[in-house]
């Protein structure tokens, strides 16, 4: 393993200005605060001579800190000078008089700005508080600061898709390509409670595991109910043929075979929903058409997961997150404890730390035994950890998937529920 991280994510603030509709802060119980300027020096003085990128961002709006400005311009003074700066934002505090001071002035390498849709009416009921016009005209005076060639900024965009949003895609592309974006981010929506489930456009389901059920697919509940029959005839004595038992026993060795398996439970409660994957999938390609012909880099995220090539995000960066009080994180996911529904049941995922940057330094935390061990488990996922949509354990009652304390392979932590693992749910780093 490295013996410094190459990027490091600093949580300034987890205080915001907006009340986004399917934000984690809304279902947290977290206390909110900023991180100290005395603190913030502390971590840029030890550890940004020998980081490639500083993230200043975690879950919350980084302009809303009373010393953004200045931590910015503390930690380009403390950076190689081919590392970079960057930061997310929703854009409404991002005016002309900050944007000189943070990308003239400092020199800000890259800023993304969270938009889900250029429909005012839309992004207004998704992201509450929000002022559609004052933010376009933020993104677009940036734009300008661009085209002056003051400086070489990486304007980028950053959308949470659903399916109220969906068929925007496209438009946004035309929209931004005019606007001189160098790329968009889109992420599926994460799922903090049952309530925006629905609101999701893809699977947990493998696509391996998806190809291989087509046969359970095409006859439905009766399928299994019919072999749930079987097996109870059998038990009692009775004489019955066991033509939907042996057919469904053949379609797990068949799985087993193909190192994955199946979940008929989970796969026929979310029938309707593959409808929506191939709309998806269509939009996608529209999108994909439009980005190629205006030049922009257009990052989509998975539909179906491909639960042989999992990687953590953090882990293939090289990467490491500090919150506002000094914790230092694995990822922005395990940053602070909060519901996750998946797989139809909550699962708590609870905070992790492997230290605070108050009592040691970021060298002996990201170096100690326990960290070092956990990235190593996630350096290879499929054999290390196991991927649960496939399991038909999951959204059956498992105990092991009640939070992220442990799995059935024995990790503590756990990340067998991962949607950024499987490039469903992306975090900007």
């Amino acid at each position: 393993m490295e013996d410094y991280p190459d990027v490091v994510q600093v949580d300034v603030t987890n205080r915001c200005n907006f009340s986004c509709i399917m934000c984690i802060r809304n279902f947290w119980r977290e206390k909110l605060g900023d991180m100290s300027f005395d603190l913030f020096k502390k971590i840029a003085n030890e550890a940004f001579p020998s980081v490639k990128r500083v993230t200043l961002y975690g879950e919350g709006e980084p302009l809303v800190h009373p010393d953004f400005i200045r931590m910015v311009d503390f930690a380009r003074k403390r950076l190689p000078k081919d590392a970079e700066i960057f930061f997310s934002t929703n854009g409404s505090l991002l005016d002309e008089n900050i944007a000189n001071i943070l990308f003239k002035k400092i020199g800000v390498d890259c800023v993304a700005f969270s938009i889900d849709t250029f429909d005012s009416i839309k992004l207004k009921n998704i992201r509450f508080r929000a002022k559609p016009d004052v933010i376009f005209r933020n993104l677009k005076y940036l734009t300008k600061i661009k085209n002056k060639g003051i400086r070489d900024v990486r304007l980028g965009i950053d959308v949470t898709l659903m399916k109220s949003n969906l068929e925007d895609l496209p438009r946004m592309v035309e929209i931004a390509s005019t606007w001189d974006v160098d790329f968009i981010n889109v992420s599926h929506l994460v799922p903090y409670s049952s309530q925006f489930a629905d609101e999701t456009l893809y699977l947990t389901i493998s696509k391996q595991s998806l190809e291989l059920s087509k046969e359970i697919l095409e006859e439905g509940w009766n399928f299994i109910l019919q072999s749930i029959y079987e097996v109870c005839a059998l038990y009692y004595g009775c004489s019955l043929p066991l033509n939907a038992t042996n057919r469904l026993k053949k379609l797990w060795r068949r799985a087993r075979e193909k190192e994955t398996d199946l979940n008929p439970h989970l796969l026929l409660l979310h029938k309707e929903k593959i409808n929506w994957t191939k709309k998806t999938e269509e939009v996608f390609n529209r999108a994909k058409k439009l980005a190629s012909i205006y030049g922009i880099e257009l990052d989509l995220p998975n539909i179906l997961p491909d639960d042989r090539e999992r990687s953590c995000p953090y882990v293939s960066k090289n990467a490491t997150v500090i919150r506002f009080d000094g914790q230092v994180a694995p990822c922005l996911n395990y940053l602070y404890s909060h519901p996750t529904f998946i797989n139809e049941h909550i699962r708590m995922d609870k905070s992790i730390s492997f230290g605070n940057i108050i009592k040691q330094s970021l060298k002996e935390i990201w170096n100690s035994e326990k960290y070092v061990k956990f990235r190593e488990i996630l350096e290879d996922m499929r054999k290390n950890t196991p991927w649960c949509g496939n399991c038909p354990f999951s959204s059956t009652g498992c105990w092991y998937v009640n939070s992220n304390d442990y799995d059935c392979y024995g990790n503590s932590p756990s990340c067998s529920e991962c949607l950024y693992s499987v490039n469903i749910a992306k975090c900007l780093i």
